[in-house]
């Protein structure tokens, strides 16, 4: 038996010292941490993908194959040290990691108006050796490759941002604008590979309705089924064996027994 498990974190900080203002027009997007490659490239997608999609592809004809995550845990580090720090989280209105989905879930979350330049993200070296072409937009997009946040901040704040993660042996890089337009747009070399409205997105694609009935619980003859099955046994063994019975007894055990 299973039982679902519901969990959430939360984290505490100083007043002081940490910019508390909504993203607005002309802001910039920022990318900072490792460089995309195409480790864990379809896991994400994989949730999302029917049972018989076996061989995903794009427009572009780029095989959306399910590869494990390689991490760099020196940029983990540094990302970790980097996102600590009181001099760049002045200029920080939204934070996102990067993770499951990769770089078009954090970009689609991290604001209501959302342009991201795929060619402007920075891909890793062995990447663009070994396969002999630069990485495809749709592998930018969904690559899932650990280290990598994406911040919102004022554009007159980049080159301070930029310099402060290069104390930090990081790179920043400006891959995007809020805009004022309530749609999220992703575009490769000036060309447009998607756009799609925020309120379709804040809707998670359809509207779902169920209707559902009720029935009122017969409380009187609720236990009646149990206790027909004991008669004719004493007081005392009639009680231990109703409260065995698996319509009585606690299910704290089946709940321990994850998977």
């Amino acid at each position: 038996a299973k039982h679902m498990e519901v969990c959430f974190s939360a984290a505490a900080a100083p007043a002081q010292g940490y910019l508390s203002e909504r993203p607005i027009p002309g802001d910039v997007i920022v990318l900072v941490g490792a460089k995309t490659g195409r480790d864990g490239l379809g896991g994400g997608l994989s949730a999302s993908a029917g049972r018989a999609d076996t061989n995903l592809q794009s427009r572009r004809g780029e095989r959306l194959t399910y590869t494990s995550q390689m991490g760099d845990p020196l940029a983990a580090r540094a990302l970790v040290r980097l996102m600590r720090r009181r001099d760049l989280m002045q200029f920080v209105k939204r934070a996102e990691d990067i993770s499951s989905g990769g770089l078009a879930v954090a970009a689609a979350e991290i604001a209501e108006g959302v342009r991201i330049d795929l060619d402007r993200v920075p891909t890793t070296v062995s990447d663009r050796i070994s396969s002999g072409h630069v990485m495809g937009p749709y592998e930018i997009a969904f690559s899932e490759t650990q280290g990598r946040m994406l911040l919102v901040i004022p554009s007159t704040r980049l080159n301070d941002v930029i310099r402060i993660a290069a104390q930090e042996d990081l790179e920043a890089v400006l891959i995007g604008t809020v805009t004022a337009e309530r749609r999220f747009r992703m575009r490769f070399w000036d060309r447009s590979l998607l756009s799609l409205s925020r309120d379709f997105l804040d809707a998670a694609g359809a509207e779902r309705r169920v209707g559902a009935r009720i029935p009122r619980a017969d409380t009187e003859n609720m236990y009646r089924a149990v206790s027909d099955r004991l008669s004719g046994e004493d007081l005392a063994e009639r009680y231990l064996r109703v409260m065995m019975h698996p319509e009585v007894a606690s299910q704290k055990r089946l709940s321990e027994r994850f998977d």
